[in-house]
């Protein structure tokens, strides 16, 4: 849907244009009140998202923390990459439900690439059995 602040997903039923997208109070913004408003883009907005991930790794005395391998590596320039846990597949990153903190991991480079290359493994394996399940479903019955 789109309303005059730009595009949005209906995700809880409240995100009718001149409601709380939170709780649904009739109101002329996307929120009713601060909390609302802050729930709003942490959950939402890919800046806002990103900031909390890098707020949650953050270790006064070691930096910011890869959340798989545990090593300390620098925010920028080959540092912590943000990993969707759902993937977007395509989907804007800027306004998405997807880009809630509890869908995101602060990942270094290295623990990152291996990720992707795990869940590109898995679904390769899983195309293979699919074909193969069609394969056997089609072969004459000979018994």
């Amino acid at each position: 849907m789109e309303d005059r602040w730009g595009y949005f997903y209906i995700l809880s039923g409240n995100e009718a244009a001149g409601h709380c997208f939170w709780c649904g109070v009739p109101t002329k913004k996307r929120y009713c009140c601060k909390q609302h408003a802050f729930l709003y883009l942490v959950h939402y907005h890919w800046k806002e998202a990103v900031e909390n991930v890098f707020t949650r790794i953050y270790r006064n005395d070691r930096g910011y923390i890869c959340e798989m391998c545990d090593n300390p590596t620098s925010r920028w320039e080959n540092g912590i990459e943000i990993h969707h846990i759902i993937p977007l597949n395509g989907e804007d990153r800027n306004w998405n439900i997807l880009n809630s903190p509890d869908n995101l991991l602060g990942l270094c480079k290295e623990c990152h690439l291996e990720l992707h290359k795990s869940m590109n493994d898995i679904a390769r394996e899983k195309q293979r059995l699919i074909v193969e399940s069609q394969e056997l479903a089609i072969q004459p019955v000979l018994f």
